[in-house]
C-alpha cells in the first residue's frame, strides 16, 4: 500500500507540477488514510470494502474543514488502482469518485 502512494506521490511530483504545500497536503491526507486503514487490518488496497472507506470519510469529516474535506476527497479519487497501475481504485464493486459523489 505503501508503495502505491509513493508512486502517486511521486507522479505528482514530477508529472503534474503542483506545488510543494499541495503535494504535502496530499501527502498528509494519504498517511492518514494509510494509518486508518492498517488498523482496520488491511494489508491491501483490494481489502478495502465500501463501507471502511465510507467511515474513514465519515471520521475525517467531523474533523476536516469543508476545503480540506474536499481534498481529501480527490486525492483517494485519483490514487492509483494497485491492480490495474492507473486510475481510481474500486471499493467494493464502486469507484471511490462515485462514493465520493453519493456522500456530497
Amino acid at each position: 500500500m505503501e508503495s502505491d502512494i509513493d508512486l502517486y506521490v511521486n507522479s505528482l511530483r514530477f508529472e503534474k507540477g503542483l506545488s510543494h504545500h499541495t503535494i504535502a497536503a496530499y501527502a498528509s491526507d494519504l498517511a492518514q488514510g494509510l494509518l486508518y486503514f492498517r488498523r482496520a487490518g488491511l494489508a491491501s488496497w483490494q481489502q478495502l470494502t465500501e463501507a471502511q472507506f465510507i467511515d474513514f470519510l465519515h471520521q475525517r469529516s467531523k474533523a476536516d474543514k469543508p476545503a480540506s474535506f474536499a481534498r481529501r476527497l480527490a486525492v483517494f479519487s485519483f490514487l492509483p488502482c494497485p491492480k490495474a497501475g492507473v486510475g481510481p481504485p474500486a471499493v467494493g464493486s464502486r469507484p471511490v469518485s462515485e462514493i465520493a459523489v453519493s456522500l456530497a
